[in-house]
């Protein structure tokens, strides 16, 4: 069978709604004024050029006269889904089904074989909840969810295809998953967790393969008949091994888009999206919370700065709305998107381009595990969403904060991942933040990236543990960091003190930088900072050394504490925490504290200047782009080499309210290899502004106040 072509070519649309519709037909007034043609006619008001349909929902019912399953009381066997496709490209508006995959209450009920069963009560997913989830390796439901597809895909001339709840709620332990890894390898489940066991680590590669298998059997379900881009809810990319996000399900995507992305995360997401997206990328914001535009209409000035995040990094915008249960939308949130669209509509044709990138910062989703899990029974393993966004694991900390300290520097990061092990050499400085797994693979490209002349910075457990579930006595890149493990810290806060002129300079006035959790007399002690202690080679040149607070005792009669509110420095020691190594032809800098990451409740401020400054002094050349600014100024490059031109883009990201205008902007950028610059100019308007070149051709200019965005445009010959 030929697949159609879509109507309309999704990719290019930037201003997008979806009207969020998870409501049951218990009611028989529920959904019965759902009006297609009343809901399109305010989309188009609001200047949307592209609306997400709901095809069915979590409750599983269907929008559409399904013959697979059961559709939604409250429509009265009206065709919804078809009116609305229909309305939308009449106004030449791109229509993009929703489909929600695991989440389906219907299936849930009436297929008991189907259900997932968790291995740990769960009060967000278990009996308690009112979803109703499927388990992902049952071939039963597996058919299912692809005839409903297939059905949706042949009828409706969609643009493209989402699919939504796709991830593992806990760790199951169904007959379906009992059965199938069993066939696959002859073993039974595990029992305990253990990321030092092949066994456990086997289950764990296997939960990610099912959900990609059942992604790629839902896209060729949609590809059989319609040419269009499918993809689904990356927005939990940045999430435990728990929920079995994977690079490979990543990868599968025609773009990235997610609506879970944590205001911690939101940059990093961005960064990894615009890199790893072949496309583009997008960001959906709820701006009323999925109730509706009725119960909260968010400001102006915020729902434009979030929409200028995606503007700013490159990416698509996304408008989450909820309808209300009787099927009406309300009004006026419509006026407010008009406003909203109408502030980024002069930006959206100027994308694409190449991320320039002086500074790769290397994110593994095989990476986001817990070794203090380890021996935990499954029967433990309880999953909160909402405890991940506060305190995501230790990988995620480390990826997540060192992208924040180098956005607050002003320097040229992206997040990058395995599949940029070939072209590492693109990139100055490569940052590995406490990679808790890695594979040989991985081993070998960041040592032969060092060999050759790269700049590394690496911190924690990077290289100790294989994927495989091996732990290594030693780093596997032990030779190349100069350095060797010995144990974790034991102390829940360390002090480092800086043991060269330049590192004392980067934390002056201070004589100490601390990691951990220095107030310890009425708080519980964090977990998601790590902190080992190394032995050096001779070579190394140590940065900082250990110095050791009093004691960690708590109790009235006990002795070992020296300050009841805190757990102040004490004894001075010289081991070396952080130490710089030549090999090869390159440099490298590994730190024993995870300086980078941002803990919950913990003032990591210092430490993450301290980490940020370390990689300013890897740079071998000049940064691409600096920017004097405020730390709230997030800067983002493209190169545009078939315009001859950098694209620098601006935002005033300062979060609650109307943002103030950050003054004084100082911009230094560098051309491409043998280039020089000849105009600096405002975008859309092309308003010139003056610059100067030294002698390097490094552009440097003084920018108007920056309200909320600005696009620059710097073009060379």
């Amino acid at each position: 069978m030929n697949a159609a072509m879509p109507v309309i070519n999704y990719l290019r649309r930037q201003r997008h709604i979806l009207l969020d519709m998870h409501i049951p037909d218990f009611d028989a007034g529920f959904l019965r004024n759902f009006d297609p043609a009343a809901n399109v006619e305010l989309c188009a008001r609001a200047g949307a050029d592209s609306v997400m349909v709901y095809c069915n929902s979590m409750t599983g019912l269907a929008n559409w006269p399904t013959k697979v399953g059961q559709m939604h009381s409250g429509l009265a066997g009206r065709d919804v889904v078809g009116e609305t496709v229909q309305a939308l490209h009449a106004r030449g508006i791109a229509a993009c089904a929703y489909y929600s995959v695991n989440f389906n209450n219907w299936a849930f009920e009436n297929n008991p074989s189907w259900r997932i069963q968790l291995a740990a009560p769960s009060f967000q997913f278990g009996d308690y909840s009112r979803a109703g989830i499927c388990c992902p390796a049952s071939g039963g439901f597996r058919d299912f969810a692809r005839a409903q597809v297939e059905e949706i895909a042949q009828a409706y001339e969609f643009d493209a295809f989402f699919f939504d709840m796709m991830f593992w709620p806990g760790v199951c332990v169904c007959g379906n998953c009992r059965d199938r890894f069993r066939a696959e390898t002859g073993q039974e489940l595990p029992e305990t967790v253990d990321w030092y066991s092949p066994d456990w680590c086997r289950f764990q590669a296997a939960r990610e393969r099912w959900l990609t298998e059942q992604f790629a059997n839902l896209v060729d379900g949609v590809k059989t008949h319609r040419a269009i881009p499918v993809f689904n809810n990356s927005g939990l990319i940045y999430s435990s091994w728990c929920s079995g996000t994977s690079l490979q399900l990543a990868q599968s995507n025609d773009l990235l888009g997610g609506d879970a992305v944590p205001g911690g995360g939101l940059y990093a997401f961005g960064q990894l999206a615009s890199r790893l997206s072949p496309t583009s990328w997008q960001y959906m914001h709820a701006g009323a919370g999925y109730v509706s535009g009725a119960v909260k209409v968010p400001s102006l000035a915020e729902q434009q700065e979030h929409t200028m995040v995606a503007t700013v990094l490159g990416g698509q915008f996304m408008a989450i709305d909820g309808v209300l249960p009787d099927g009406k939308i309300y009004p006026p949130t419509y006026d407010r998107l008009a406003q909203v669209f109408a502030s980024m509509k002069p930006y959206e044709d100027l994308v694409g381009g190449r991320p320039v990138a002086d500074i790769g910062v290397y994110y593994s989703p095989a990476a986001n595990v817990d070794f203090k899990e380890n021996g935990t029974p499954i029967s433990q393993i309880q999953r909160d969403l909402a405890a991940e966004i506060s305190r995501p694991s230790d990988h995620i900390a480390a990826v997540w904060g060192a992208c924040a300290a180098l956005q607050r520097a002003h320097l040229p990061t992206g997040v990058i991942t395995r599949a940029d092990l070939d072209v590492l050499d693109e990139f100055a400085v490569i940052v590995l933040p406490n990679v808790l797994r890695m594979d040989k693979e991985e081993v070998a490209a960041f040592r032969r990236f060092v060999e050759r002349g790269g700049r590394l910075y690496a911190s924690g457990y990077t290289s100790l543990v294989d994927v495989a579930g091996v732990r290594h006595d030693d780093f596997a890149l032990a030779d190349v960091f100069g350095c060797h493990f010995e144990a974790p810290q034991p102390a829940v806060v360390s002090y480092l003190r800086p043991d060269r002129a330049d590192i004392r300079a980067a934390v002056a006035p201070a004589a100490l930088v601390p990691h951990g959790s220095v107030t310890t007399g009425f708080t519980p002690w964090p977990s998601s900072l790590t902190a080992l202690l190394v032995n050096t080679d001779s070579e190394a040149v140590p940065l900082a050394r250990l110095t050791e607070p009093y004691g960690l005792g708590r109790g009235v009669r006990t002795e070992g504490w020296a300050s009841i509110f805190t757990a102040p420095p004490w004894r001075d020691t010289d081991r070396a925490m952080i130490v710089e190594h030549a090999y090869g032809a390159g440099r490298v800098v590994y730190s024993a504290c995870d300086i980078e990451a941002t803990a919950p409740n913990v003032d990591t401020a210092a430490a993450q200047s301290l980490f940020a400054e370390i990689v300013r002094g890897l740079l071998d050349r000049p940064a691409t782009f600096e920017a004097d600014a405020h730390p709230n100024v997030w800067v983002a490059a493209f190169h545009e080499p078939e315009q001859r031109r950098l694209r620098v883009n601006l935002l005033n990201h300062q979060s609650g309210g109307a943002p103030l205008p950050v003054p004084g902007i100082t911009l230094r950028l560098a051309p491409p290899e043998g280039k020089t610059f000849t105009g600096l100019r405002r975008l859309p308007g092309r308003e010139p502004i003056e610059f100067t070149s030294g002698a390097d051709g490094r552009l440097v200019a003084e920018l108007p106040p920056l309200a909320l965005f600005e696009m620059l445009s710097a073009e060379y010959t």
